[in-house]
């Protein structure tokens, strides 16, 4: 089975992924959006892939539809995606 699980934050979004019988972390790849140059590469032979997004927008709308295209891109092969409810701007 492939799932995918979405952190749909607006700032630091994040994607894991796991496709596989049988739950194992080894099955599982991870993705996010940092506007950190030095986090915006693959790290531990490519579980972890950061990709750089640009630190400034024209506006909102146009970075919010550049974070679903992005996530859209890596969840579209996927059985199954469950995204995590948003906390509206909690603390904590």
């Amino acid at each position: 089975m492939r799932v995918a699980g979405i952190d749909y934050s607006m700032t630091s979004p994040a994607i894991c992924t796991h496709i596989g019988k049988r739950w194992n972390f080894q099955n599982c790849k991870f993705y996010y959006l940092t506007s950190i140059k030095k986090l915006g590469k693959k790290f531990h032979k490519g579980q972890f892939k950061g990709t750089l997004q640009p630190k400034k927008h024209d506006n909102d709308e146009k970075r919010f539809d550049m974070i679903s295209h992005w996530a859209m891109k890596r969840c579209l092969k996927f059985d199954f995606v469950a995204i995590e409810g948003y906390a509206f701007g909690a603390t904590g």
